[in-house]
């Protein structure tokens, strides 16, 4: 679709090309001409062409690739290390609001909490997808 700029599986996409137009040894204003000509040529045939009719694409063999042995034990090291890095920043914030509260006493520690869940609230209103038009 050119108004959503979006295709989905299973649409017909029409498109062609031109040959290509030397330049080298022409005036400038007879290259633009040539290059207006075959694009309005192109334009027409596209547009016109009935998509039915049209050959389907070839679609190349994708080669399979695997990792290796070595590769994969460190995809898991750095998925392990990452790991471990979030839940030590879970554990320390979490260390953190607690001595917070603590030394803040009661009224700081309710201040402390409603600000989470008001930043919470808004960071997740905030996330809606756009609706499509």
């Amino acid at each position: 679709s050119e108004k959503t700029m979006k295709a989905h599986f299973g649409a017909t996409i029409v498109t062609g090309f031109s040959d290509l137009i030397e330049s080298e040894g022409k005036d400038i204003k007879v290259f633009l001409g040539e290059v207006q000509a075959a694009w309005d040529k192109m334009w027409e045939s596209v547009y016109t062409a009935d998509a039915a009719a049209l050959p389907m694409l070839e679609h190349p063999d994708i080669p399979k690739f695997d990792y290796s042995f070595s590769m994969r034990v460190m995809q898991l090291l750095v998925v392990c290390c990452a790991v471990v890095l979030f839940l030590g920043t879970i554990a320390a914030m979490t260390k953190l609001m607690i001595l917070t509260c603590v030394a803040m006493g009661d009224l700081g520690c309710k201040a402390l909490v409603s600000s989470l869940a008001g930043w919470f609230l808004v960071s997740i209103s905030g996330s809606r997808a756009p609706s499509a038009k």
